[in-house]
């Protein structure tokens, strides 16, 4: 702008304005445009200084509400709910500990998770991609401060909820668990992970199991309209007498949806199964699957190799006496015996379902 205004006092200088015998004023083209110009640019930079105060008078408003939100215990979104129905809360005001809200109709209130090894418990039973993992995980350098000590109950309106153990369970010994799991009148079966799942799911007062129901692994037909989804059953929560809620089953479907299904719907599930014919065709290839795995497993025995050569997995082609040609694969192949002698084999599995074995020079020419 100024650049512009002594631009224009220059042409004025060196009369590209002047006036007319009437009186009338007149300026070059030029003189106009520059003239023209600096209005504009003036109109320009007034709106972007009004633009800058209103920005800066709202930004001093936003962090002066962010200063109010800080210093109140409130937050607007509960990090994530588990699989039992708990919403798991972070308060400003209140950094050092992870609080949670009881699920409706349940006996307690609310409870706070008081040290690291708490939390660390609870995002162990936790699925591994799930989003309330993940922020957990994010908020646990936030505790690693904090005493060893256990979840305490809130504002409740009855008994106390135990939430998490005195010391992380998958540090104890087979032995240990199972002296804490009899002492509970419970199953003392299994690894060390079922255990520690098991006496973790006795102490905390709810959890998802994945052994100590029959309908675990179950395969599983769902109806939904014309369309069927098959799946798995992996987890199951047992039922709460208490609260009068049912055992649920986890049901991994094979293209990677999951829901939960009371026990009835995990059995007509099992009978629609045992029946679709989409089901039929799962487990014909799931046969097929296994029986190549076996196949592969017996090769590997007789010494054959499915790797480490060049020419395995080559397409090749083969010319016979008789004026015929065929297409093929190599598929495995058997190294040189130099004890015996005998030289490298190479299985080649014909498009027309023949085999032949070839020697390596044979199929060097074939590939």
């Amino acid at each position: 702008v100024s650049g512009l205004e002594a631009a224009i006092a220059a042409a004025v200088e060196a009369g590209h304005q002047g006036e007319l015998a009437g009186g009338r004023l007149w300026c070059t083209s030029e003189l106009k445009a520059a003239r023209a110009l600096l209005a504009g640019e003036s109109v320009r930079l007034a709106k972007v200084e009004c633009t800058r105060e209103k920005d800066a008078k709202s930004l001093e408003a936003v962090r002066g509400l962010v200063q109010d939100l800080l210093s109140c215990p409130v937050r607007s979104e509960p990090l994530g709910v588990d699989e039992s129905g708990r919403r798991y809360w972070a308060f400003a005001s209140d950094p050092g500990r992870l609080w949670v809200e009881a699920p409706a109709g349940a006996a307690w209130g609310w409870a706070a998770y008081m040290s690291a090894a708490a939390v660390k418990a609870v995002i162990r039973s936790l699925r591994a991609q799930s989003d309330l993992r993940r922020a957990l995980e994010l908020r646990l350098p936030l505790l690693t401060g904090m005493p060893d000590a256990a979840a305490v109950g809130g504002g409740g309106s009855g008994s106390e909820e135990e939430l998490v153990a005195d010391q992380e369970l998958s540090s104890l010994k087979v032995s240990e668990l199972r002296e804490r799991l009899k002492e509970r009148g419970l199953s003392m079966q299994g690894r060390h992970e079922q255990l520690v799942e098991r006496l973790a799911h006795a102490m905390g007062g709810g959890g998802w199991l994945s052994s100590g129901h029959e309908l675990l692994g179950s395969r599983v037909a769902r109806a939904f309209g014309r369309r069927v989804a098959l799946g798995s059953v992996t987890k199951y929560l047992p039922a709460d007498e208490s609260e009068g809620d049912p055992a649920l089953f986890r049901l991994v479907h094979d293209d990677g949806d999951e829901e939960d299904l009371e026990e009835d719907e995990v059995v007509q599930g099992r009978s629609l199964y045992a029946e679709h014919p989409a089901a039929r065709r799962f487990e014909e290839k799931a046969a097929k699957a296994r029986e190549a795995e076996e196949a592969a497993t017996s090769v590997e025995l007789e010494g054959w190799r499915l790797e480490g050569h060049a020419l395995v997995r080559r397409r090749v082609a083969r010319s016979f006496d008789e004026g015929g040609h065929t297409l093929g694969l190599i598929t495995r192949w058997l190294p040189a015996d130099e004890a015996s002698g005998d030289g490298a084999l190479f299985h080649a599995v014909h498009d027309d379902g023949d085999e032949e074995d070839l020697e390596e020079d044979e199929a060097a020419e074939a590939a």
